[in-house]
C-alpha cells in the first residue's frame, strides 16, 4: 500500500510542478512495461515514463542505475526518470524523495 500512495504523492507534486502542458497522467499504465508506474503525456506528443521505489534502507547509486537501464529498456519515452523515497520505518514523520536519474 505504501507503494501506492507514494506513486499517488510523486504524481501529485510533478504534475503541479512541471512547466510542460500535459495532457494525461496515468498510474501503473497497463500498456506499459510493468517497470512504468507513472507516464505522462504532453501536447506535444513527447511521453515521460517514472519508475518510483521507496525503501526503509538506502538505496544505492548502482541500484538506481540498474532499475533505470531497465525501465529504459522496457519502455519507449522521450525522458526516463528514478525517484526512490526513503521512509523512515513506521512511514510516520519524515518522507524524503530525491530523483535519483533523468537520462
Amino acid at each position: 500500500m505504501r507503494g501506492y500512495l507514494l506513486q499517488a504523492i510523486v504524481t501529485v507534486i510533478e504534475s503541479l510542478s512541471n512547466k510542460s502542458e500535459w495532457k494525461s497522467v496515468t498510474l501503473e499504465p497497463s500498456e506499459e512495461s510493468e517497470k512504468v508506474d507513472v507516464l505522462w503525456e504532453y501536447n506535444d506528443g513527447t511521453k515521460k515514463v517514472v519508475q518510483i521505489k521507496s525503501s526503509q534502507n538506502t538505496i544505492t547509486l548502482a541500484a538506481a542505475k540498474n532499475w533505470i537501464r531497465q525501465l529504459k529498456e522496457s519502455s519507449t519515452a522521450d525522458t526516463y526518470v528514478g525517484i526512490s523515497a526513503i521512509v523512515d520505518s513506521g512511514f510516520r514523520s519524515k518522507l524524503y524523495t530525491r530523483r535519483l536519474a533523468r537520462l
